[in-house]
């Protein structure tokens, strides 16, 4: 059986025991499969039900069913949308699906949907191994995983909630540090983050919280420009020096610094 199949049958198993029905494939006379991926809706006289888009495979299917069991185990504070204006409902669109594979996420109840679906579906066993193979890759860990790069990571952020003060040291070398020194102008998400960075390089070493090593993870993915050139650069000495310790989790150590980190607060929103 195939991972994603595997997953599938879990997740079919958790809403049985919920009683909540799965309409796979689903037809929606309202909604164009290409415009929705996955409906989560509630009502107090029928319970929970659950549709998804006949236009989804396989792994992207099984995230979005653990994304909308997540708003049935989160919340029942959803959202109004036609054509259930008598009920609590949840749409996930194409839109939220390219959203949650950069991040940008703002809405609380969807950041507790993604990070529930995320824990049920890859134990914290499994994801230690396949970090452990890939620790600086979140495309090549989803590809393990048999998952959209989304699923990936939204489990690592559900695992810097437990693992973000963690803290390293990495020298870097002439090179890495002209790049990660260059003066930051303006002002925003990224040149706050590079700023911060920069204040916590001491001589040729910069000390490192795992919350920021995993943003750094992130942003890889997807940011260009000067700022996804430091995010490269550093990702690189990173995964060379990650490798020389004998993996990520010798790397950060066991235990968790008493360090306070500003980002750990932000993370989900940033």
């Amino acid at each position: 059986m195939s991972k994603w199949l595997e997953r599938w049958t879990h997740l079919c198993s958790v809403a049985r025991r919920r009683g909540i029905p799965i309409l796979a494939g689903h037809e929606h006379p309202d909604l164009r499969p290409d415009e929705w991926d996955g409906l989560w809706v509630y009502t107090l006289s029928l319970g929970s039900g659950i549709a998804l888009s006949p236009a989804l495979d396989g792994p992207s299917a099984v995230w979005v069913l653990s994304h909308e069991l997540g708003h049935e185990f989160t919340s029942r504070q959803g959202t109004l949308f036609s054509p259930f204006a008598t009920a609590l409902a949840h749409v996930t669109n194409r839109e939220n699906q390219r959203r949650w594979g950069t991040g940008h996420v703002r809405q609380p109840e969807e950041e507790a949907a993604n990070l529930w679906g995320a824990n049920e579906l890859i134990p914290e066993e499994e994801w230690n191994e396949v970090e452990g193979r890939y620790p600086t890759c979140l495309k090549s860990m989803a590809k393990t995983l048999d998952l959209p790069v989304a699923a990936a990571l939204w489990r690592a952020r559900a695992m810097v909630q437990k693992n973000g003060a963690q803290q390293a040291q990495v020298n870097l070398d002439p090179a890495t540090l002209e790049v990660l020194l260059r003066e930051v102008r303006g002002q925003g998400g990224h040149q706050s983050f590079a700023r911060s960075l920069q204040r916590a390089v001491k001589g040729a070493t910069l000390t490192l919280t795992r919350a920021d090593f995993n943003r750094i993870r992130e942003y890889r993915l997807n940011v260009g420009g000067g700022f996804g050139k430091i995010y490269r650069t550093l990702m690189s000495i990173l995964d060379r020096s990650i490798s020389e310790t004998g993996g990520i989790e010798s790397f950060f150590g066991s235990n968790p610094s008493s360090v306070k980190n500003d980002h750990l607060e932000k993370l989900v929103q940033e």
